[in-house]
């Protein structure tokens, strides 16, 4: 039996497809129970009532995955491709933008429970989420991957790969490396890519969001008695 993959779907926004994750707004929790669509239902993780459905992703992913997936079906024919196509060195740089805007994500709440914040810090983003955590990339891909039962090492080494590639072609115009099939893998892992800052945010932001409303509030920012609930 042929397995449909992200890449043969067209005629529906891929936004609409995966990114549908939804945010308790009681505990943090994030994931795709369609029983939080129904307002003041019971959350699964806390047993409590978590009031209207807030999606995780803000509208920013939703545009990046759907630029990957209009980039990828406006390619060449390949009876007139010739060398590197401008619909998968745009898949491969919308991919790079999308793990970066993740990436802001989970720091944003990680730092301030989904504020955003100021990216001014001159350490890479990756140094600022090991401070975070309190271990490395390797060690946090181990421990959700145990975690969760999925093994994200692939995914993670096609986001380093893409970026290597995207480096390559923003700075030296090198693009050979960049192929129908690297973009196509791009494409079909963007529910993996998803699917792993989700586990990131619930192993490491999920327990901190109680600790930060609390200091919103002492801040004056929320009322006490919200951060409280």
């Amino acid at each position: 039996m042929h397995m449909i993959k992200l890449a043969d779907i067209q005629g529906q926004s891929l936004s609409s497809l995966v990114c549908d994750f939804m945010i308790c707004k009681r505990c943090g929790i994030v994931d795709r129970e369609r029983s939080r669509i129904i307002a003041n239902s019971q959350c699964p993780a806390c047993h409590e009532s978590a009031g209207i459905a807030c999606l995780y992703f803000g509208l920013n992913i939703s545009i990046l995955l759907d630029l990957i997936q209009q980039s990828y079906h406006s390619a060449t024919p390949k009876a007139e491709a010739l060398g590197p196509q401008s619909s998968d060195v745009a898949v491969v740089l919308f991919f790079c933008a999308l793990r970066e805007a993740l990436l802001n994500n989970l720091l944003a709440y990680l730092e301030t429970g989904g504020t955003s914040t100021s990216r001014r810090n001159l350490k890479s983003k990756f140094s600022q989420l090991e401070d975070h955590i309190g271990c490395t990339w390797d060690e946090a891909l181990r421990e959700i991957s145990a975690r969760e039962g999925v093994l994200f090492d692939s995914v993670s080494n096609l986001m380093i790969e893409a970026s290597t590639l995207r480096n390559r072609f923003m700075h030296e115009a090198s693009g050979w490396r960049i192929t129908r099939q690297f973009s196509t893998e791009c494409l079909n892992n963007t529910f993996a890519v998803l699917g792993l800052f989700v586990a990131l945010h619930n192993r490491y932001a999920r327990p901190l969001l109680p600790i930060r409303a609390t200091e919103r509030a002492s801040q004056g920012r929320i009322p006490a008695s919200d951060a409280a609930k």
